[in-house]
């Protein structure tokens, strides 16, 4: 796959002129996406075009240690992934603001620029 860099020390995948810093782990960055300060980003897919904000933070695990589950548009409703580490899902374009924290298996967000911290109930 052409354009393609793997960080095997952090198991990644960064595509097409990504910049990445502060912690990254277990997580796919498609073409043209930041996350270039500190914060964690793990067990993510973050889509062409994100930027992730100034101390962007994502939990990727629940605090029971149970399946995540993650809200299904086709079901309506939450869908068990199976996964114990689930972290942000995010289509592409995408702004998140500095501070941002964000609770596993979160995403569906696609062209929106996220301003307000906080957790889904």
């Amino acid at each position: 796959m052409p354009n393609l860099k793997w960080v095997q020390d952090l198991r990644t995948i960064l595509r097409t002129e990504c910049r990445v810093g502060g912690e990254v782990n277990n997580s796919v960055l498609l073409g043209f996406s930041n996350k270039g300060h500190d914060g964690f980003l793990g067990n993510s897919v973050i889509g062409e075009w994100c930027n992730l904000g100034a101390d962007t933070n994502n939990s990727n695990l629940k605090n029971t240690y149970g399946d995540v589950k993650v809200f299904s548009c086709g079901a309506n409703d939450q869908v068990d992934t199976g996964l114990q580490f689930c972290g942000l899902i995010v289509g592409g374009p995408c702004q998140e603001r500095y501070q941002y924290h964000v609770q596993y298996g979160d995403g569906g967000r696609c062209r929106c620029q996220c301003v307000r911290g906080g957790f889904p109930t």
